[in-house]
């Protein structure tokens, strides 16, 4: 190719294709350096800069509307809570259960504490 046609050529690549320059270099075997100077003295450079970077905003969008249906993170967030009120219940319940006063007789509690320490098994009551 003559060199009105290789750059012809690239900007056609960039312009109407939309191809990088390091996807135009190997095509028309040039570095990638070349395809860019190229490209950038050309006067349409600037609005195919713009829209190149609008197409990748709704491709990041794209993506992260997918990946947020997906995202682990919050589930796990809300089973673990979930798991957190389950437990803080079953303490407040054992609490009130545990913080009963009940009396008991002196006869009571001896047996009680003769049966947790072993001891004064022969005397009588």
């Amino acid at each position: 190719m003559e060199a009105d046609e290789v750059k012809q050529e690239i900007i056609r690549l960039y312009y109407e294709e939309h191809k990088r320059p390091s996807e135009i270099a190997p095509i028309i075997e040039k570095t990638p350096q070349y395809v860019s100077k190229i490209v950038t003295k050309d006067k349409r450079y600037k609005n195919e800069k713009k829209y190149k970077k609008k197409q990748s905003l709704e491709k990041k969008k794209a993506y992260n509307r997918e990946y947020y249906k997906t995202y682990v993170r919050n589930s796990k967030e809300k089973e673990d809570k979930e798991e957190y009120y389950k437990l803080l219940a079953t303490i407040n319940r054992d609490n009130e259960i545990l913080s009963i006063k009940t009396e008991i007789s002196d006869i009571d509690f001896a047996k009680w504490n003769r049966s947790i320490f072993g001891y004064a098994k022969k005397q009588a009551i």
